[in-house]
């Protein structure tokens, strides 16, 4: 028996079945020992019990990590042990599965038979995914947003040319040294003043560019200054985000003669396969 072998079955138990159905292990591994009526000491690989109220009753588990089936002599050996300590129950644990012989004597000697194996490409009926729960966000958010209602630029000959918001980077201010911004940073800027305004109040502001052309496209303006009217509106979202779970299935157990299929998560997780 290999030691990775030897400890799963005992992490299922303790942290699974355990739980579930007040199984206690008694021990297991190499130190799991019991002396039989014979007088005889046996090592068992592990040792279970548990109550009804009125009678305990012990398990002893077999754990098979080999490459070959496990065969009669392996299931003879487990009778005998049990018959000898008086353990009542007897599973076999199996990685790659029993020969015709050791099925028909472990069911003629009521011995349960179990094979347990990590999960590859071939179980195509059983899913990869285990979808444990889903987990429920309810988010509330309030968002301030300042939207621009008009933009009028005042020409040296004091014309009113009507700008539109998205022409924001298209649209340029140009100063007398040179120096140039588009329409889009004097946007900002009354965005900024719209957000300490009292929400859905109109407002206005105006920003004076002295000596300064707009361009707008190849045309040239002369302009005074450019003047903004807008409002901070409120938008208030509710909303409702879900967000699975998600375990991944790492062995399977199949239960030979009850023809019932278990997988067993990453962590511990026993579900019976419905597939």
């Amino acid at each position: 028996m290999t030691g990775n072998f030897t400890k799963t079955l005992p992490n299922i138990f303790t942290k699974t079945l355990g739980k579930q159905y007040n199984i206690t292990i008694e021990g297991y591994g190499h130190h799991c020992k019991i002396i039989g009526a014979s007088g005889v000491s046996h090592q068992i690989d592990v040792l279970t019990s548990e109550s009804d109220g009125l009678k305990t009753y012990r398990t002893a588990i077999e754990c098979k990590y080999l490459k070959k089936k496990v065969d009669k002599d392996v299931v003879m050996k487990l009778r005998s042990i049990m018959d000898d300590c008086n353990i009542q129950r007897g599973i076999i644990v199996s990685k790659s599965g029993f020969t015709a012989d050791a099925k028909k004597f472990a069911e003629h000697t009521d011995i349960k038979i179990v094979q347990l194996r990590e999960r590859s490409e071939k179980d195509q009926n059983i899913k990869k995914e285990i979808k444990l729960a889903d987990i429920d966000f309810f988010i509330h958010t309030t968002i301030h947003r300042p939207q621009v209602t008009k933009i009028i630029a005042k020409t040296a000959d004091h014309k009113d040319l009507t700008l539109h918001e998205h022409d924001q980077y298209r649209i340029l201010l140009k100063g007398e040294n040179g120096n140039q911004m588009k329409l889009f940073d004097s946007i900002m800027l009354f965005k900024k003043f719209l957000h300490d305004q009292p929400p859905f109040k109109i407002a206005s502001k105006c920003y004076t560019y002295p000596n300064h052309k707009l361009q707008i496209g190849e045309e040239m303006h002369d302009i005074e200054n450019l003047s903004f009217t807008g409002l901070l509106t409120i938008i208030d979202e509710r909303q409702k985000k879900v967000f699975s779970l998600i375990d991944h299935v790492w062995l399977i157990m199949e239960q030979i003669f009850e023809n019932q299929i278990f997988v067993i998560s990453d962590y511990g997780l026993i579900i019976h396969n419905q597939t």
